[in-house]
Formats: structure tokens, sequence, C-alpha cells
């Protein structure tokens, strides 16, 4: 996929996921590589729900700026790890990590806070949810050796896929088994 087709679709990815209530106003990240150790990203404050092919921004594994502006570290640090992690590498989940996406599912996060902490969450047809520490590098590595998605200080789910469809399906299964989980606890 070349780079333009990869910057409409993670336009398209990133409305879809504030239409599901995922990325409100100008929360959440999405991120995808464009060929090795260069990444398109969302940039930081600006609305989920338009976004344009040339509002997106290029960095680097750093997350300094090849085009567009450099991102706070505490921004682009989830997709920095999760592509450094060489998670999925080892697993049969697929070919690498290639799209991460960082976002407030509503009702996986309040699973997450009805279930208080935990260091895992089990729902029928998920990978597990592994809960771990934003700042944690070490557990996060560990932690997508093992799954595709990870709960970071029970406040953001990281997502992450060989590629963007992936990743996206990842969290819509994981966002509806919590809405089931909850509709049947209570």
């Amino acid at each position: 996929m070349d780079e333009h087709q990869l910057r409409q679709q993670l336009c398209q990815a990133t409305h879809q996921l504030w239409t599901r209530g995922m990325a409100p106003g100008d929360s959440g990240s999405v991120s995808v590589e464009c060929n090795r150790r260069r990444y398109l990203v969302t940039p930081p404050g600006r609305r989920r729900s338009n976004l344009h092919n040339e509002d997106l921004l290029v960095v680097d594994i750093g997350g300094e700026a090849v085009e567009g502006h450099i991102l706070p570290a505490n921004y682009w640090r989830p997709h920095r790890m999760a592509y450094q992690s060489n998670g999925l590498a080892q697993t049969s989940v697929g070919p690498g990590i290639h799209a991460a996406i960082v976002v407030r599912p509503p009702m996986t996060l309040a699973l997450l806070r009805r279930r208080g902490t935990t260091d895992r969450i089990v729902l029928p047809g998920t990978d597990p949810l592994v809960c771990v520490g934003r700042e944690d590098e070490a557990a996060i590595a560990e932690a997508l050796r093992e799954t595709t998605v990870i709960a970071l200080d029970a406040e953001h789910v990281l997502a992450v896929g060989p590629d963007l469809n992936i990743a996206l399906n990842t969290l819509e299964r994981l966002e509806h088994a919590a809405t089931i989980e909850l509709a049947a606890t209570r």
C-alpha cells in the first residue's frame, strides 16, 4: 500500500473510532508504519471526526518530525514502545507490529473499573487484555509478546496489529465483548 492509501486508511479509521465514541474530540492516537522506521500518526489537538490526509504527521521512531510538528513524548511513547517491542513477531498473530491505536473505549474502561485492578481480563472471542502501567516499557514489551491489546493504567487501551484493519478489528471485538460482559453482570 502506498503512502497516499495509508493516509486515507488512517483518516477513515480515526473517523470510525470517533463515531464509535472511542476517540472523542481530539483524544486518542492512531499510527501506521509507512516504511522502515517512518510512521504516519494523527496529530495531537485535532478533532478526530474530520481529519484529512494532509493533517497527518510523519515521524521517525523517536517521534521526531519528518513532516509536520514534533510530537509530545507522552503522546508518541505507547506507539514507539509497540513498534520497538518486536511483539507479534514471536507469535502466530502476524508478521510484526505495523499499526498502533491508543484510545479510550468506554465499555472496556467501564469493565476495568468495575472489576478493579487486575493483571488481565479474558473475554470470549478476544485476545487477553493485559493491564500495565503506561510508563512501564518492560511490562508493555512483555505483554505484547502474548497479546495485541493492553490497558495502560486502566485509562487507555493500546491495540496493535500487522496492519491497521487487524488492529481495529481487535479493538472492536474487545469493546463488543466488554459491552456484553457489562450487560450480563448488571
